[in-house]
């Protein structure tokens, strides 16, 4: 169990063939990667920078492999419907797996290449007053606040987010866990750095 499975097992049974079909691939593509949550969202990282993001909605699936492949690949992204940084695979149709990994492919190639990329900070969200009695009650609201403002986000998100009251306590849980443990970050190890740790 990771942090995605554990996404991927709460999403709706009709949203869960596409988003577990492009997890697997995208394990396939990036062997290397570490998986994490980032802007409340499934994705991938190596080297330090996030490649890739994916997220299920109600009609499609969302991958999101940043602005420049899709930019790079337009001519070959045929009608899918595209955002600046985003495409969008609905349901009703076949995954198209070869489009994915030509879109991984474009963004390794732009990060080995270094390309600029505007630095955007995530807003912090505000800590939910249950949680944060829970902190209060277990000691552990220093160690909340000590940790970089990425997890504080992604922690807040990913609990909330939640549908059913029992995830929610499911997961706040394990978020008492780790802050207590010190080391533990959505059940990977994790070390406080002594420079700036938030670098989007």
């Amino acid at each position: 169990m990771t942090i995605i499975t554990d996404y991927l097992d709460a999403l709706p049974a009709a949203q869960q063939p596409h988003a577990r079909q492009l997890y697997a691939q995208l394990q396939q593509l990036l062997p290397s990667a570490v998986e994490q949550f980032s802007y409340g969202m499934p994705a991938f990282a190596q080297g330090g920078v996030t490649l890739v993001y994916f997220a299920a909605h109600q009609r499609w699936l969302g991958f999101y492999p940043t602005p420049g492949p899709l930019q790079a690949l337009a001519s070959q992204l045929g009608d899918w419907h595209r955002t600046k940084g985003a495409i969008q695979f609905p349901y009703a149709q076949p995954l198209p797996e070869a489009i994915v990994a030509a879109l991984v492919r474009e963004r390794l190639v732009e990060v080995a290449a270094g390309t600029p990329r505007p630095v955007t900070r995530r807003p912090v969200v505000t800590l939910p007053a249950a949680l944060r009695d829970q902190l209060i009650a277990q000691d552990l609201l220093a160690a909340y606040e000590a940790r970089p403002p990425y997890q504080r986000t992604d922690y807040v998100n990913w609990i909330m987010r939640a549908k059913q009251a029992a995830t929610r306590v499911r997961r706040a849980d394990q978020m008492l866990e780790e802050l207590r443990a010190g080391d533990v970050y959505m059940k990977m190890p994790w070390r406080a750095r002594t420079t700036k740790e938030d670098h989007t």
